[in-house]
């Protein structure tokens, strides 16, 4: 039967894209238009300000993508925030709500593809709640260690002071909380450019946690997803590693069969991929 053999040659580009959108309601069309015009493989937005009422049209075309969100509930202000994340129909995700926490605004989702399965996380942290960066870490205690390998979590973290390469001078118990998070799970911030401008005030409150160093590559700021936002959008890239098929014959006793309904292939059980089939 055939079976897929990893090359380790480089398959195609996943085009990822941040935007804070400061509420999807007025800014729908802008937003999808942005979306597209990036041709984006995955869309992660924060403070879409969604109520139940806001459909999922209103965030993208449900014939091309697939759809999670996370609207503000159990926070200490009721009105605001929300969390989403776009991904194109073509990927298997699954949504993790078991690392979900009431009065955090965090969205996981798991995108199950060859050869590892990556594990994106969405946050919005508003600068008054202190606790946010606590409930946090109570958020990825939850996440089994083989899934801790693929992490991207990118999100507006609302750390405007945070010294990334003189940590001595950290003011803020806040900022303290965040970096000991790094810390604790060994995560590596990618972003250091300015992702706000308003007056005089530029500081750069989005943020792009990896657990690998060569998991994205070229993060840059881009234009915001709505003419009105004085914040930055975000794009970098995530490669994907191409699978190749030979043919040759392979024992039944040695073949793993993988649950139908996540799309999986066939593979010999002492030759799964790092982080396949978890």
């Amino acid at each position: 039967m055939p079976v897929p053999q990893f090359t380790g040659q480089e398959g195609k580009k996943l085009v990822i894209r941040y935007a804070n959108v400061n509420g999807i309601r007025s800014k729908s069309d802008e937003v999808m238009r942005w979306m597209e015009d990036g041709k984006a493989d995955v869309v992660a937005l924060v403070e879409t300000m969604a109520e139940p009422s806001i459909a999922e049209c209103s965030f993208c075309h449900p014939a091309f993508y697939k759809f999670e969100r996370l609207d503000r509930d159990g926070c200490q202000k009721s009105t605001g925030g929300g969390v989403a994340i776009v991904i194109r129909k073509e990927f298997q995700i699954r949504r993790m709500v078991e690392y979900e926490v009431v009065g955090l605004e965090v969205l996981w989702v798991k995108v199950i593809a060859l050869p590892m399965n990556l594990l994106i996380g969405v946050v919005y942290a508003p600068g008054y709640d202190s606790e946010d960066f606590s409930k946090l870490g109570t958020s990825m205690e939850r996440i089994p260690p083989h899934l801790t390998r693929n992490i991207l979590m990118l999100g507006d973290f609302n750390c405007p002071n945070i010294s990334w390469s003189d940590k001595a001078s950290r003011s803020s118990e806040r900022e303290r909380d965040l970096l000991s998070l790094q810390s604790e799970f060994r995560l590596r911030q990618k972003v250091r450019q300015i992702t706000r401008e308003r007056g005089k005030s530029c500081p750069s409150l989005v943020l792009v946690f990896v657990s690998q160093l060569g998991l994205i590559c070229d993060a840059r700021t881009i234009k915001p997803a709505a003419a009105t936002n004085d914040h930055h959008g975000l794009q970098f890239f995530l490669m994907s590693m191409t699978p190749k098929i030979v043919e040759r014959e392979v024992s039944s006793s040695c073949v793993k069969l993988l649950p139908a309904q996540d799309g999986w292939l066939p593979t010999p059980s002492s030759s799964l991929p790092f982080g396949y089939g978890s």
